[in-house]
C-alpha cells in the first residue's frame, strides 16, 4: 500500500465517521465546520474522484429537507462499494 493509498482510505474513514454524525445530528448540516460541501471540496487526497464524486455533486446545502438522508445513504453505499 502507498502513502497516497493510505491516505485516501483514511479519508474515507474520516468521511464515514462524519457521514454518520450527520445523521445522529438530524441531517443539518453541522456534522463538520464549514458543512459538508467545504469539506468534500477541500478534499486533499482526491478521495472524492475515487469514490464518484460526480454522480453525487448535488450540493448539500441545495438538497430539499427531505433529500439529506438520501444524500448520506447514497455516499455511504458509494463508500462500502469501494471498501469491499
Amino acid at each position: 500500500m502507498t502513502s497516497r493509498d493510505a491516505s485516501v482510505r483514511l479519508q474515507l474513514e474520516s468521511f464515514r465517521k462524519i457521514l454518520n454524525l450527520e445523521a445522529s445530528k438530524g441531517f443539518k448540516d453541522t456534522a463538520v465546520v464549514g458543512g459538508l460541501d467545504r469539506f468534500l471540496e477541500q478534499d486533499s487526497s482526491g478521495f472524492t474522484a475515487i469514490a464518484g464524486y460526480d454522480d453525487l455533486s448535488v450540493p448539500y446545502h441545495d438538497l430539499a429537507p427531505s433529500q439529506p438522508p438520501e444524500w448520506v445513504h447514497n455516499w455511504l453505499a458509494r463508500l462500502d462499494a469501494i471498501e469491499s
